[in-house]
């Protein structure tokens, strides 16, 4: 593969590892807004035990804090499964990240010891050259 090759595999592979980047800190957001709002349910889920246990309630009161538990139970479960699907996420693509960086540290191998061999055959057939004109040279 040529240098150009190379170069051009390494810079996609490069704005791929960007791409990747951004998607995880996205995700890293997402999962701290998530993090934020299942603490925010826990903590109205004890107000309202709190509310529950605090005084005496008419069967009205008692009902509508019953019903407003089972909605934040409701509404914690739902954002539980979005937290592990978006730690699902952030794991891939870390994963993807990882894999993209092994794949540009061996391409930037492949670059360099392909330059080598072009250099080795390079200086090869100038030290032929050489040696032809050395020859040339000594029976003149």
């Amino acid at each position: 593969m040529s240098e150009f090759r190379y170069g051009r595999l390494m810079e996609v592979k490069e704005k791929l590892l960007g791409h990747k980047e951004r998607e995880l800190d996205a995700a890293l957001s997402v999962l701290s807004t998530t993090i934020a709002e299942i603490d925010e349910v826990k903590q109205e889920t004890a107000r309202t035990y709190n509310d529950i246990t605090a005084r005496c309630l008419t069967g009205n009161e008692l009902s509508v804090l019953v019903g407003c538990l089972a909605s934040l139970d409701v509404r914690k479960a739902g954002l539980n499964d979005d937290k592990s699907t978006i730690e699902t996420r952030i794991r891939t693509v870390r994963t993807e990240l990882c894999d993209l960086e092994i794949e540009l540290k061996m391409l930037e191998k492949l670059k360099s010891k392909t330059l080598q061999m072009t250099r080795k055959a390079r200086n090869k057939k100038e030290q032929k050259l050489m040696d032809e004109i050395a020859q040339r040279a000594q029976t003149h």
